[in-house]
């Protein structure tokens, strides 16, 4: 019982935190309240993704009508969640990367070798189009005619063009990791030229 209850409060209070030192560093420029308000907020996200993996529940309130909310279960709960968690975790490194004055090396790491995190980002859509597939308990309500031509028109086929990109990042990444001299040559070196100016 006072796990059930504690877990919220502990979210709570370091959102709370987190939001109170970001604000801090916005009021009076300092660089080391942002850096730790980031990393303590994260933290409560990474708490709130795994509650929603446990759990396998996750409502997410519209941005355009307060009122509604899409409700998520199963495995798009447990995908949202995991997107949670992996995002909070990335926003970490980068945070402590930053403190540690790294963060223009990899900076132009990633510019110079976008592999991974071109991985990374195919990961995201192929997560996110599982999420739009699977869709909300709202989006199944209503008549069967409604919720077939959604399942069909919206859902299935958002779906299909995430991961039809997801697919094709992913190559994308592959081939520089593998043969990152051809990668350059179909247009990947622009990053460096866009970004570094190197010519």
């Amino acid at each position: 019982m006072i796990k059930n209850f504690s877990w919220p409060y502990i979210i709570i209070i370091l959102a709370a935190i987190g939001l109170s030192l970001i604000l801090y560093s916005i009021l009076f420029d300092s660089t080391l309240a942002m850096s730790l308000g980031v990393i303590v907020f994260s933290l409560a996200a990474i708490m709130i993704g795994f509650e929603t993996i446990i759990n396998k529940k996750i409502i997410l309130r519209s941005n355009y009508d307060r009122r509604a909310s899409n409700t998520y279960v199963g495995i798009a709960a447990a995908v949202q969640g995991l997107i949670i968690i992996v995002t909070a975790v990335f926003l970490i490194a980068l945070v402590i990367i930053n403190l540690l004055n790294q963060g223009e090396k990899l900076f132009h790491i990633l510019v110079q070798r976008p592999g991974v995190l071109l991985i990374f980002l195919s990961i995201n859509c192929f997560l996110t189009g599982i999420i739009i597939g699977a869709g909300s308990l709202e989006e199944k309500q209503g008549s069967k005619f409604n919720v077939i031509i959604n399942l069909l028109m919206s859902r299935l086929l958002s779906s299909l063009i995430l991961s039809i990109i997801g697919f094709a990042i992913l190559i994308l990444g592959m081939v520089e990791i593998l043969n990152p001299e051809y990668f350059d040559s179909i247009g990947g070196g622009m990053l460096e030229i866009i970004f570094l100016g190197v010519k």
